[in-house]
């Protein structure tokens, strides 16, 4: 082990016993039918707000696996962090749809008490956790963050594959040849367009060429082949454009990933974890602004070397 590695074990350590000494609970949900980078963000964030309210946090379990919750949520992919408590088939009711209820909150209280007696939590992911602070302090684990630098922690302790995950993602990253500087780059479709329009290829260009001039390699993923290969033909070719995700791809929609056996969804995201791992290392990212790829890219490096085209 490194010496990095020594000292994120002794931190993941440091935090589940502070995590375990809170009173007050927080149930959260893992694999709740939304996209990756979605529950990973709302996960890191919870991490912030648990720690600034001395709040324990811990993973809610139950009801029928959905999404990226293959069997275990969060521990198919990581190494355990959290204690679990088990809310059973009420789990599927621990969702922030709940939250307000529109004119009927007692709605809300009425789920929240239910899920009170199941698990014997206190907060569930209905409840508004308010604000997030901008500064992180936490004497136990060494923490006095800004709220950026705080996120790259967090997310750092939160990041840490199991084995046979880790081996799997590293064997995917192997088949690339990724070179050691480069800028990445990811491409957002599918059905991001829902929420905010598609960041056009043309941005795409602007932004590499600003970024640099002299031309240099580009490290592409997209989760629709046409549309990277659109990138990489409109690119001079002082670029060298090394692909990083699958050519037939055709945009990630959530509903169809749901929908699929649970091998298929496991395989996929493993896959996009080696995506993941690539962005996250160029020595620039670019990517939408819409696409919470580009917010967990962003919080993974504390705010810093990323450009957002709107």
């Amino acid at each position: 082990m490194t010496e990095s590695d020594v000292a994120l074990f002794r931190l993941r350590n440091d935090y589940r016993c502070l995590n375990e000494s809170f009173k007050t609970s927080f149930a959260f949900r893992f694999g709740r039918g939304a996209g990756f980078c979605a529950e990973m963000l709302g996960l890191i964030k919870s991490m912030m707000h648990c720690l600034h309210g001395r709040v324990r946090l811990c993973m809610s379990q139950g009801g029928r696996p959905v999404g990226i919750n293959i069997a275990g949520g969060f521990t198919d992919y990581f190494e355990a962090l959290f204690p679990e408590i088990d809310a059973g088939l009420f789990n599927a009711l621990n969702v922030q749809a709940v939250r307000g209820s529109g004119r009927f909150p007692i709605v809300r209280r009425g789920v929240s008490a239910l899920l009170h007696a199941t698990t014997g939590a206190e907060r569930f992911m209905m409840d508004d956790p308010g604000a997030l602070p901008a500064r992180l302090v936490v004497p136990e684990l060494g923490i006095d963050s800004d709220y950026w630098d705080a996120c790259a922690i967090l997310a750092r302790m939160a990041w840490a594959y199991r084995p046979q995950v880790g081996n799997e993602v590293a064997g995917i990253i192997s088949g690339w040849a990724i070179p050691k500087s480069y800028v990445s780059v990811h491409v957002r479709r599918g059905d991001k367009n829902r929420e905010s329009p598609y960041a056009n290829s043309d941005g795409y260009v602007s932004a590499i060429k600003q970024a640099r001039p002299e031309g240099g390699d580009v490290v592409i993923a997209s989760d629709d082949g046409k549309a990277l290969s659109e990138l990489a033909g409109l690119l001079p070719a002082r670029y060298r454009v090394i692909p990083c995700s699958a050519n037939d791809a055709r945009g990630h929609r959530q509903e169809e990933f749901n929908r699929l056996p649970a091998a298929e969804r496991f395989s996929r995201l493993k896959r996009f974890l080696a995506e993941l791992e690539i962005l996250r290392g160029g020595e620039l990212f670019i990517g939408s602004a819409g696409s919470n790829v580009t917010y967990l890219i962003e919080m993974m490096r504390a705010g810093r070397g990323v450009v957002q085209l709107r």
